[in-house]
């Protein structure tokens, strides 16, 4: 096995916060961080994808972890109300079948854009806001159109996932691209941005309602500035 974790608010910066969570679990694998701040489900899975499936394990545990409302400035009323705190895990495998199964992942940066925001050795949360929500809608709205482009003619539904930063954009985001309401799934309205397990979540909390046929478009962006778009696709259980 082996343990992949992500985090914008980790306990420790050094050792990886994989290994923390592997002894907790009594679980002697190899472990490692791999963080993109709120894409890093996606880089993550992006990296597996990319790597040769013989040298992989059989299984691979990624978790995403974030306590984000430690990092945030309680006199800044601008930010202060935007974040929760919350984990998700998935085990994920290049060899074993699964009823669920990613079609593609992609991951991408723009560099020169890296202050707009982040948390420094403060530990506080900043942004530059309108810059961030800006490219939110228009990178988030690029990645569904190339998903919709190759995988909605064999969707039995096209589900929309995005990272949860703010309903308002998401709500956007899906008009833009014409999903219906009940196609984008969100939980942002309660429990805020929870940072890098944000889509994750949404997608576990609908894990029992997946239908063969469905494809799943989880389109997240982060830090850095980074952006990832994967293609979920849902058959009968195996």
């Amino acid at each position: 096995g082996m343990i992949i974790s992500g985090s914008s608010s980790p306990d420790n910066i050094a050792p990886a916060e994989a290994s923390s969570i592997a002894a907790e679990l009594g679980i002697e694998v190899p472990c490692l961080d791999m963080n993109s701040a709120c894409s890093s489900f996606g880089m993550q899975i992006n990296f597996l994808a990319k790597m040769n499936p013989e040298t992989l394990p059989d299984y691979v545990l990624v978790i995403d972890s974030e306590t984000l409302t430690k990092c945030v400035d309680y006199n800044n009323r601008n930010t202060a109300v935007l974040f929760g705190d919350g984990s998700a895990a998935a085990i994920v495998s290049t060899k074993i079948p699964s009823r669920a199964a990613f079609l593609s992942c992609h991951f991408d940066s723009k560099p020169s854009g890296w202050v707009k925001v982040g948390i420094g050795y403060d530990w506080y949360f900043n942004q530059d806001g309108n810059a961030v929500q800006g490219f939110a809608i228009r990178q988030t709205t690029e990645s569904v159109k190339v998903l919709q482009n190759v995988f909605a003619a064999d969707a039995q539904r096209f589900i929309f996932i995005g990272h949860q930063a703010n309903l308002l954009m998401l709500k956007a985001v899906s008009e833009r691209r014409g999903i219906a309401p009940e196609n984008h799934w969100y939980n942002v309205d309660q429990f805020g941005n929870t940072g890098c397990c944000s889509a994750p979540t949404v997608l576990s909390r609908h894990w029992e309602e997946l239908q063969a046929g469905d494809r799943i478009a989880i389109a997240i962006v982060g830090a850095g500035l980074s952006w990832a778009h994967m293609m979920l696709k849902v058959e009968e259980n195996k």
